[in-house]
């Protein structure tokens, strides 16, 4: 039931990709880097989880577009937590201006890299 309804997200995603519009981000994926370094060196604890919240989101889903729309198994499954949270802070302290979302795809793109030699390796 999940994969039908991510292969029927990923299909009415295509005529907005054929578009090639530009991409309005909203929230925390829309500010740079800088500002989920000081949260996370120096945040309260609710601002960390909300950070830490949106990570999740976004991964998942482009987690979710990738399986729906290429052969590319579930990167997320052996993720936790604090990998996907050291993850980010090392790009976002790596380029401060970088706007978050990036970074996140960025994650994301190292993730499924990994699991992609994982699944060839076996």
């Amino acid at each position: 039931m999940f994969k039908a309804l991510v292969l029927v997200f990923g299909l009415a995603m295509l005529p907005m990709a054929a578009e090639a519009q530009e991409l309005t981000i909203k929230g925390i994926g829309s500010r740079q880097c800088k500002e989920w370094t000081a949260v996370a060196e120096g945040g309260d604890a609710g601002s960390k989880a909300a950070y830490l919240h949106w990570l999740q989101g976004y991964l998942s889903g482009m987690g979710a577009e990738a399986m729906a729309t290429t052969d590319t198994p579930d990167v997320l499954k052996a993720l936790d937590d604090k990998a996907s949270w050291t993850l980010m802070h090392s790009r976002c302290r790596a380029d401060p201006e970088q706007e978050i979302f990036v970074a996140a795809t960025q994650v994301f793109d190292v993730m499924k890299a990994d699991t992609l030699a994982k699944v060839k390796h076996r």
